[in-house]
């Protein structure tokens, strides 16, 4: 990174004018997200994904969705592509790809995903044990060390702001004399504010085939929704994933308007013991 022309997130977020051609190297959650709004904004975006579609965190049929639209917007995905080097040394930024392909960039945003960055004082004045850069805790949010909790990026979790404060709250309460336990951390909704946006909670179709679990997976789609054809969105689709051995829903996975704030609804398919100001609900969120 330098900062210029090589930049991550944080100076994407404030760059003074607004580029004419942006390669962003990434294609996850940031990364599509940061796309969508420089692409509105008029500039020509080139997504360049080492893995085999975007949003690799959900399930196939997303990624594949989100391309597609991605193209009505002016967004170029290269999918299964690796980039090799960026040379800044003369006027626009100069991508090069593994299979020799240039691309030819004002600005080249870094989006491969973030990590904890725990310093190295805290740590060692304090014993804390590390799980590679997160510091290491337990269901309650507890460290090695007694009285000390950790919560959020820094535990390399959810790197999500609502999923920060579930854990908050959880930490809060065993920090005062409770005895409280993080829940399921895939009941904690995750939310793509892209266009459309992405909102998935529990568990995916990929997670529960890996786990052998015998599925039904029901499909809605917003284009036979009466309130998206009046409103002109009618692009998207909802899938609901439920376990045959047990008839319960496990996962709800949805891409189109909206979609971010309907996921709330979902979470409640999946039922909750826990109290109400215990289930999590996107940020930001109306």
């Amino acid at each position: 990174f330098d900062g210029q022309t090589v930049i991550s997130s944080k100076e994407a977020l404030a760059l003074e004018q607004i580029p004419e051609s942006m390669v962003i190297v990434g294609g996850g959650a940031i990364g599509c997200e940061l796309a969508c709004v420089y692409a509105a904004a008029g500039t020509k975006v080139t997504i360049v994904e080492a893995l085999s579609r975007l949003i690799p965190m959900e399930d196939e049929w997303v990624g594949r969705l989100i391309e597609r639209e991605f193209k009505t917007l002016g967004i170029d995905a290269l999918t299964s592509r690796k980039v090799d080097s960026v040379d800044t040394t003369a006027g626009p930024a100069k991508v090069l790809l593994e299979d020799g392909e240039a691309i030819e960039a004002e600005k080249v945003l870094v989006s491969v995903g973030r990590r904890p960055v725990v310093d190295k004082e805290t740590v060692d004045a304090l014993g804390l044990q590390m799980s590679g850069t997160a510091i290491a805790v337990n269901e309650k949010m507890q460290t090695n060390v007694p009285g000390v909790y950790a919560i959020g990026d820094a535990v390399g979790t959810t790197f999500l702001a609502h999923g920060a404060f579930a854990e908050a709250k959880v930490a809060a309460v065993n920090a005062t004399g409770g005895d409280k336990r993080i829940a399921d951390y895939s009941l904690i909704p995750r939310a793509v504010y892209t266009f459309p946006e992405i909102a998935s909670v529990g568990k995916t179709e990929q997670a529960c085939k890996n786990e052998g679990l015998d599925v039904s997976v029901g499909k809605s789609f917003f284009k036979a929704n009466g309130r998206s054809v009046a409103h002109n969105e009618t692009v998207g689709q909802i899938r609901v994933v439920k376990d045959n051995s047990t008839n319960k829903i496990v996962g709800v996975t949805m891409v189109g308007a909206t979609a971010t704030e309907l996921i709330a609804a979902a979470r409640l398919l999946l039922g909750s013991t826990e109290e109400i100001t215990d289930i999590s609900f996107p940020h930001p969120t109306v």
